[in-house]
C-alpha cells in the first residue's frame, strides 16, 4: 500500500481522472437505485459476476437500501482496482497490490455484515437477535480454540465423514511401506484386465483419497470397473523428524519403488502414470529420469492439473516467489516442515469469497452448517511438507522453471528435463482453476513430443479433475487435429466442447496405447506382501481424522 501511495504522489494526473470517474458513477448508482423503486425489474448499474453468489438473494435488487449498499460496493471495488492496474509500479509490485487490495475488499463486503446482509436482517426477525448474539459469541469463542489456522479451515468443513465408512472404501491392500508412502493396490473388479496398471500419484501436500471419495465420485473404483488395476500412492505426513527429506528422496523413496512394486505384482513390464497437481511435477520429474537411464517403465503420461510454466501462475505465484522463500525460509528450518494447515490456508484466501467470507457469514450469522460436500472435508484435511523438500521444490523446480526447457533444472547435482519426452502425454486442465491456471499446465503438452493430446475440462482444481460420468455434469473441451506448436489461444479458439466427464476420454486414450489383457494379479505378491486394508495408516494422520478404518 505505501508504494501505491507513493505512485499515486507522483502521479496526480491519475489520481485526479480516477475521481472524476468515480463520483458520477456513484452517482448513478444512486439515480438507478432511485428508478428502481419505481420500475419493476430495473436493470443494476453493474452486475455481480456470474461467480460471485454473495448477492444472490432477491432483496439485494428489490430492496433500495440493500440494492445500493451492494451497487455503491461494486462499484468501488472496480475503480479502486482499476486505478491499482493502471498506478505506474513493478509489475510484481503491482500484482500484489492487487492481490492484497482484492482480498481487503472482499473482508469489506455489505454480505459479511450483520447491518448490510438481508439474509441476516431476515433471520434476526424471524428468530430474534439472540440467534445473531449467539452466533458472534460462538465466532469469538471457536477463533479462541482453535486459533486462526484451523478456525478458516473449520469454516467449510463439512460433518459426517470418515475415512473407511463413506469416503475411501474401494477396497485394497497396502503391498508397500516405507518412510514416505504406502502404495496400495485395489481389488479388481473384471476376471481379465488391461495388462498395464495405473499408478497414481497424488499430491502430498493433500490426501490421497480425492480419488477415492463418496461411492458415485471415486476415480480408483470407476477405473478398476473399466478394467485396470489401480495403484496409488498414499504420502506421510511429515513431521519435524523428516525436515531434511528432499524433494529427490520423493522421486528415489517414493515414485521409483511404487513404479517397480506395481510392475512385479502385476508382471508389466510398463505402467500407466497418473499425476496430479505437484504429483504431476514429480512424475514428470521421474519420467526424465527414467529416460535419462534408459528404463522404460512408463507406458504413458497423464498429467493432471500440474503446471509446466510457473511463471504463468496467476496469485499463488505471489506466494512462490523469491521474496516469499526468504521470509519463510528460517521458520520452517526452525519448525522442520511447512505446516499443511498454513498451506491449505494460503488456497482458501486465493478463493476467499466461497471458503473463507459466505462460509464465515453461513456458519455463525445464518447457522447454517457447512454443506455436506465430501471435497469439502478433503480440502479441509491437509498434510504437512519437509522443509528441505519444500525448499528444494520452490527454489529449482518453480523459480528455476526451466523444466520443459533442453537446459532443464538441477536437483543435487542432477539434472531433469521434459524436452523431447516422447512418451505418450494426456494433459488435462480446467477453465476456473484457481492454483493450476490453464494457460500455466498447456506448456506440458506443448513440449511433450510424442503422442500427446490436451483437453480443457469447465470446472475448478478439484470438481474438474473429480469429475465421474455417473452424474454426467460439466463438459470439457477437445481438438482432435492441430499443427505442431499451436498456441494456446488457437487451441482454444477451435476446440470443440463434449458435454459430460472426460474420464470415459480418458479410457479410450489409455487403452488406444496399449489395449493387450491379462487375468487379474492378486493382491500384493510374495516380495511385496498385502499387509493392510486400505486406506492404511498414513492417511489417517493430522487432524482433521478422528476416526479410523473400519477393519473389513
Amino acid at each position: 500500500m505505501h508504494a501505491w501511495s507513493l505512485s499515486l504522489m507522483q502521479s496526480p494526473r491519475l489520481l485526479q481522472e480516477a475521481q472524476a470517474k468515480l463520483f458520477p458513477n456513484l452517482y448513478n448508482v444512486y439515480q438507478n437505485t432511485v428508478k428502481s423503486s419505481s420500475y419493476q425489474d430495473w436493470p443494476l448499474f453493474i452486475d455481480p459476476s456470474k461467480m460471485d453468489r454473495r448477492f444472490d438473494h432477491p432483496a439485494w435488487k428489490n430492496v433500495p437500501y440493500y440494492r445500493s449498499c451492494h451497487q455503491a460496493y461494486l462499484t468501488m471495488c472496480e475503480w479502486l482496482l482499476s486505478m491499482a492496474k493502471a498506478s505506474p509500479m513493478p509489475q510484481q509490485t503491482q500484482k500484489e497490490l492487487v492481490f492484497y487490495l482484492k482480498q481487503t475488499l472482499d473482508a469489506y463486503a455489505p454480505s459479511n455484515f450483520p447491518a448490510t446482509n438481508p439474509e441476516i436482517f431476515m433471520r434476526i426477525l424471524e428468530e430474534g437477535d439472540q440467534a445473531l448474539t449467539e452466533g458472534i459469541a460462538r465466532l469469538f469463542r471457536d477463533w479462541q480454540d482453535l486459533g486462526p489456522q484451523e478456525f478458516f479451515l473449520s469454516l467449510t468443513r463439512p460433518k459426517g465423514f470418515n475415512l473407511g465408512e463413506n469416503l475411501a472404501l474401494t477396497p485394497g491392500q497396502v503391498v508397500l511401506k516405507n518412510k514416505l508412502m504406502e502404495l496400495i493396490q485395489y481389488e479388481p473388479v473384471e476376471k481379465r484386465v488391461y495388462q498395464a496398471p495405473l499408478l497414481i500419484v497424488p499430491p502430498w501436500i493433500n490426501k490421497y483419497y480425492v480419488f477415492d471419495l463418496s461411492a458415485h465420485k471415486s476415480f480408483v473404483d470407476w477405473a478398476r470397473k473399466q478394467g485396470h488395476t489401480v495403484f496409488i500412492i498414499s504420502w506421510v505426513n511429515p513431521d519435524a523428524s523428516m525436515k531434511n527429506t528432499s524433494f529427490l528422496d520423493y522421486l528415489k523413496e517414493g515414485l521409483l519403488p511404487a513404479l517397480d512394486a506395481a510392475c512385479d505384482i502385476t508382471g508389466a513390464r510398463e505402467v500407466h502414470g497418473i499425476g496430479y497437481c505437484l504429483g504431476g511435477n514429480l512424475l514428470s520429474i521421474g519420467a526424465a529420469h527414467l529416460k535419462k537411464q534408459k528404463k522404460n517403465l512408463l507406458a504413458s503420461l497423464s498429467l493432471l492439473a500440474t503446471i509446466g510454466d510457473f511463471s504463468r501462475m496467476e496469485d499463488l505465484g505471489l506466494f512462490l516467489g523469491p521474496e516469499h522463500v526468504n521470509t519463510i525460509k528460517k521458520s520452517i528450518e526452525e519448525e522442520g516442515y511447512m505446516d499443511g494447515y498454513a498451506l491449505a490456508l494460503i488456497f482458501s484466501f486465493l478463493r476467499a469469497n466461497n471458503l473463507i467470507w459466505s462460509a464465515l457469514v453461513n456458519k455463525y450469522f445464518l447457522g447454517k452448517d457447512p454443506f455436506p460436500l465430501d471435497f469439502l472435508h478433503w480440502n479441509a484435511d491437509p498434510s504437512s511438507l519437509p522443509a528441505r523438500m519444500y525448499l528444494d521444490f520452490l527454489e529449482h523446480v518453480v523459480q528455476s522453471d526451466r523444466f520443459l526447457t533442453p537446459e532443464g533444472i538441477t536437483l543435487e547435482g542432477q539434472t531433469f528435463s521434459f524436452h523431447d519426452m516422447d512418451i505418450p502425454c494426456f494433459v488435462m486442465a480446467a477453465q476456473r482453476d484457481h492454483i493450476a491456471p490453464w494457460k500455466s499446465c498447456f506448456p506440458f503438452f506443448q513440449a511433450a513430443k510424442g503422442k500427446k493430446t490436451f483437453i480443457l475440462a469447465t470446472a475448478g482444481h478439484i470438481a474438474g479433475v473429480i469429475n465421474s460420468p455417473v452424474k454426467n455434469k460439466y463438459s470439457y473441451f477437445h481438438l482432435e487435429r492441430y499443427k505442431d506448436g499451436i498456441t494456446e489461444e488457437d487451441w482454444a479458439q477451435k476446440a470443440i466442447e463434449v458435454k459430460g466427464s472426460w474420464w470415459p476420454f480418458w479410457h479410450t486414450w489409455i487403452v488406444d496405447i496399449q489395449s493387450k489383457q491379462t487375468d487379474a494379479p492378486p493382491l500384493g505378491n510374495q516380495k511385496y506382501p498385502a499387509t493392510q486394508n486400505a486406506p492404511g495408516t498414513y492417511v489417517l494422520s493430522g487432524k482433521n481424522q478422528q476416526k479410523t478404518a473400519k477393519a473389513t
